[in-house]
């Protein structure tokens, strides 16, 4: 399996443990990503109009600290093109956060 595949099946199941009402063990990860949502809980409704791309790779490099390296592993893409996509990902959400403003 890949990192993307390991990375999103770690999430599914942490959400599903959730949902079946067991304790998910939480990780930095986790944590930092709950924090940012409750400090910006009106971010979680822009992120959730994103694409599924777009809304790892802001919620990866702003939330969970992730590199661009790092990120780029997960899509199959250089570093390079994943600061291209990060960039378009935030264009992308400041165009939606005008939009509901």
């Amino acid at each position: 399996m890949n990192k993307r595949t390991d990375y999103h099946r770690e999430y599914y199941q942490q959400k599903r443990r959730a949902k079946e009402g067991r304790t998910p063990q939480i990780t930095a990860q986790e944590r930092r990503r709950t924090k940012f949502l409750q400090e910006f809980p009106g971010y979680f409704d822009l992120l959730q109009q994103m694409d599924e791309r777009d809304r790892t790779i802001i919620l990866g490099y702003y939330v969970e600290g992730r590199s661009l390296g790092y990120l780029g592993g997960l899509f199959g893409v250089s570093r390079q093109r994943a600061q291209e996509l990060r960039d378009k990902a935030l264009r992308r959400l400041r165009e939606i956060f005008t939009q509901n403003t």
